[in-house]
């Protein structure tokens, strides 16, 4: 097929698969494991072991570890943290380093909501991997960080300004499995000021 893949179908299956954080921590970590070298860029050092769901930090998605150095990274889907979840975080000991890796539609809450965490494009996370050495590593980037970037700009379109050229109405999105809540009552909620039920 190469690159004479249709849009709507491209990438499709892999969204799928990326549409559960757990997933992408996993895949992260995998990353991580074959090339631990992009971290430096993102939290100033190279961790010697990426740990998930570390039973130290609060269940982390994912915890980087390096002499003294420690980050918790906390990956979002189109979720919000909780409160209890955020205090858990905020009171580990030593204090960790806080990233909220996320689609671009929650970059807002940090500051606002999270004033102790750094935000982290998930998209551009994925993609510092892929000019790794590594051929496997650099292949799924470059895949993993496409399939969220086009998640990104579907939610961007859905919330741009009526007549704006970007704009992507709910109603003509595709109802592909593929996108990870990304319109959720939650993500509407935050978004136009009313609060959904549930």
């Amino acid at each position: 097929m190469g690159n004479n893949i249709r849009p709507w179908v491209q990438n499709r299956g892999l969204g799928r698969l990326l549409a559960q954080e757990t997933t992408v921590s996993d895949i992260i970590q995998l990353l991580s494991d074959r090339d631990p070298s992009p971290w430096e860029g993102v939290v100033g050092f190279i961790p010697d072991e990426v740990t998930r769901e570390a039973s130290n930090a609060n269940r982390a998605d994912l915890l980087l570890t390096a002499g003294g150095r420690t980050a918790v990274i906390e990956v979002k889907l189109g979720h919000i943290m909780s409160a209890e979840q955020q205090g858990k975080y905020e009171a580990l000991q030593p204090r960790p380093d806080l990233y909220l890796a996320a689609l671009d539609a929650d970059r807002h809450r940090v500051g606002a909501d999270a004033p102790s965490w750094t935000f982290i494009s998930l998209a551009d996370l994925l993609a510092r991997w892929s000019g790794t050495e590594d051929p496997l590593a650099r292949a799924l980037a470059v895949e993993t960080a496409a399939t969220v970037s086009t998640w990104d700009r579907s939610i961007s379109g859905v919330f741009a300004p009526r007549g704006a050229a970007d704009r992507s109405p709910v109603s003509t999105r595709s109802s592909s499995r593929a996108s990870p809540r990304d319109v959720s009552p939650r993500i509407f909620a935050r978004e136009v000021g009313w609060r959904a039920a549930g």
